[in-house]
C-alpha cells in the first residue's frame, strides 16, 4: 500500500513539474506575432497535420486566412458557435472525466488556473492591439480561443493521459505566432 502511495505522489510530482515547465514555456510565446505573415507557417502546418491525424480528422484541409478575412468572417462570431470550440469542449470533458477516475482533478484544475493566468493578459494585450479597431467581440473571441487551446494542451498533460497530447500541436501553432480559429466544412482555418 505504501508503495502505491509513493508511486502516486511521484507521478503527481512529475505532472506538476511538467505543468510548471509548460507554463514557463507558454509565458514566452509571442502571441499572434506572425498573423498574416509567412513566418512560422511551415512549422505550424506540420503541427496542424499531426493534430488532424492524431484526432482522426485526416480529411480536413488547412486554409490560411488573412487578418481581413478573419475580421469579416468572425467580427460578430461567438466562439461557442465554432466547430473548433465544440471539438475542444468535448475533449476537455473527456480529460475531466478521466481525471476524476484517476483522482487527478486537482492537478487538472491547477493547470487550467495557472495557464489561464499565464496566457490571458499577454494574449489579450496583443489581440487588443491587432483587432480592437474591428470589434470588442473579435478581441474576446481571439482571447477565449487562445486560452481554451492553451489550457486544453496543459490540462491534458496535467491529467497524465496515456499517449501523445494532441493539443500540444495546437499550442505549437500558437507558439509559432498563428492561431487556429475554426474547424468547419472539412477545413481547419488558421490566422
Amino acid at each position: 500500500m505504501e508503495e502505491i502511495k509513493e508511486k502516486e505522489q511521484q507521478s503527481g510530482s512529475e505532472r506538476e513539474t511538467r505543468t510548471l515547465e509548460l507554463i514557463q514555456k507558454v509565458s514566452k510565446f509571442n502571441w499572434f506575432e506572425n498573423v498574416g505573415e509567412e513566418k512560422g507557417r511551415l512549422e505550424a502546418e506540420q503541427a496542424l497535420k499531426a493534430f488532424l491525424i492524431q484526432n482522426e480528422l485526416g480529411n480536413e484541409k488547412i486554409e490560411w486566412i488573412s487578418r481581413g478575412e478573419f475580421v469579416s468572417s468572425y467580427a460578430d462570431a461567438s466562439i461557442s458557435k465554432t466547430g473548433l470550440h465544440e471539438f475542444i469542449r468535448k475533449r476537455y470533458q473527456t480529460v475531466v472525466n478521466e481525471a476524476k477516475e484517476k483522482g487527478h482533478v486537482t492537478d487538472v484544475a491547477k493547470a487550467v488556473d495557472a495557464v489561464t493566468d499565464s496566457v490571458f493578459h499577454a494574449a489579450f494585450d496583443k489581440a487588443f492591439e491587432l483587432f480592437s479597431d474591428s470589434s470588442e467581440e473579435l478581441v474576446k473571441y481571439v482571447v477565449e480561443l487562445t486560452v481554451y487551446i492553451a489550457l486544453m494542451a496543459y490540462a491534458q498533460d496535467a491529467e497524465g493521459l496515456s499517449g501523445e497530447n494532441s493539443f500540444a500541436q495546437l499550442a505549437a501553432v500558437l507558439e509559432q505566432g498563428h492561431l487556429p480559429v475554426n474547424i468547419a466544412d472539412g477545413t481547419i482555418y488558421v490566422l
